[in-house]
């Protein structure tokens, strides 16, 4: 008898530390990716400025496609739906990130010049933000920086 309830106790124990950490036990405390929930609607904003040259974009995707790119320097916005593949390849880039579990904070102090970023990932009624700088910004954050900037400048370019 004092052994069945030991374990009893023991498994009431696993079980609640684990919901506690974050999450159900089988979920490992992990956000599901992106992908994985395809029906929940997502807006990725992200903010870039800084640098020698004072940088000044801007960008809004929503899992629908709809995207906004500003350069708040010289007054350009272009409003577009972005392709299938290219908002494919975007939300692999944030479950590649791994942005629930990514710290908020990443800037450095000892970086004057450097370029700042600002995400802000809204998904259902959950909401993260990440202020980062070139060189507090985690690697696996980088390419999803990358692919942000890229878009951002060739779409306010091609206005």
């Amino acid at each position: 008898m004092l052994t069945t309830v030991s374990f009893f106790i023991v498994g009431i124990f696993f079980a609640v530390t684990a919901v506690s950490c974050g999450g159900s036990p089988s979920s490992g405390g992990k956000e599901p990716t992106l992908e994985a929930t395809p029906a929940v609607a997502w807006e990725l904003s992200f903010d870039q400025e800084g640098g020698i040259t004072g940088f000044q974009l801007s960008a809004v995707i929503r899992s629908s496609g709809e995207a906004i790119f500003r350069d708040l320097r010289t007054d350009r916005q272009v409003q577009m739906t972005l392709a299938e593949p290219e908002i494919s390849a975007l939300v692999q880039l944030i479950d590649a990130s791994d942005f629930f579990s990514q710290p908020e904070g990443q800037r450095t102090p000892q970086c004057r010049d450097c370029i700042n970023y600002t995400l802000t990932l809204w998904r259902g009624d959950k909401t993260h933000e990440i202020h980062a700088d070139d060189l507090g910004l985690a690697d696996d954050l980088r390419p999803l920086v990358e692919w942000l900037t890229e878009h951002t400048q060739q779409a306010v370019q091609s206005r």
